[in-house]
């Protein structure tokens, strides 16, 4: 991962200087209604995202090898976060929709698979909570992809509005975006998640996995940003989430809730 970051570095910054975007497009299936391209995009966003992923992916690496280090599936634990890191790659630099669920997916398993690593009833059931909360996201994304065969391709960039199933299509990558990042109304699942080892924690529930869902607006805002109110819907939601996470906060004990909290009330300011 150290030797992945320094590779991206000069790379990510040529793209942030000049502005520019690469994309790289292979056929994969031609269809009459949908053909189907394997794409790539290296964009200064998804650069600096995917830097910032590998950079904290190798600290916390790092960091587990000395706090974990009498576990005996150690070896296990960093495939997992390697597989994690793998899917929030997929997210980023593949535009495709198909693509972007098979990374959106892959997070939800290993986050799930990682908040249960201590297999015990309140891992469990806090893996449950995960679990669950994100499979709402992912149904409602599934939604905004059925919908994207009315405009004959499935990337991510030339998305446009032609009919008033964009409208539903919006507010359903909304949905999608907000669950992933724990908003509320779905906010209940990450002050859960801290029941995960604390480099997972440091890793999946600060960094990395709640802030997907706020690429996914970044990434699919010319898109979003046609409907006249969703920005006044996104700014209704984060200020909501800073103001109960901030409220809840003042009346936790256990720490590593009420740095959970905390994050909730900077990914509503990111929002």
């Amino acid at each position: 991962m150290w030797v992945l970051f320094t590779l991206l570095l000069p790379c990510a910054l040529i793209s942030i200087l000049t502005n520019s975007t690469i994309l790289i497009e292979w056929p994969l299936i031609s269809t009459l209604a949908a053909p189907i391209n394997i794409t790539l995009i290296c964009d200064p966003f998804g650069l600096t995202f995917s830097r910032a992923v590998l950079l904290i992916s190798a600290n916390v690496l790092q960091f587990s090898t000395i706090y974990i280090q009498n576990d005996k599936f150690l070896d296990r634990f960093t495939k997992l976060v390697i597989l994690f890191v793998l899917s929030i790659n997929f997210l980023i630099y593949l535009p495709s929709f198909i693509a972007l669920l098979l990374g959106w997916d892959g997070l939800g398993i290993t986050s799930f698979i990682l908040v249960i690593y201590y297999q015990n009833p309140k891992s469990l059931a806090a893996g449950l909570i995960t679990a669950i909360t994100n499979r709402i996201g992912d149904v409602i994304l599934l939604v905004a992809i059925g919908l994207t065969i009315n405009q004959a391709h499935w990337n991510v960039i030339h998305i446009r509005i032609i009919d008033h199933l964009s409208t539903i299509q919006i507010l359903a990558i909304l949905v999608a975006a907000i669950t992933k990042s724990a908003q509320i109304p779905f906010s209940s699942w990450l002050p859960a998640a801290i029941a995960a080892p604390t480099p997972v924690s440091a890793l999946v529930h600060s960094s990395t996995l709640v802030t997907a869902g706020v690429f996914l607006a970044i990434r699919f805002y010319p898109f979003l940003s046609l409907l006249p109110i969703f920005n006044k819907i996104l700014l209704f939601v984060a200020v909501s989430t800073i103001l109960i996470a901030g409220i809840s906060a003042t009346t936790e004990h256990d720490m590593k809730k009420i740095i959970a909290l905390s994050t909730l009330s900077q990914l509503g300011i990111m929002i």
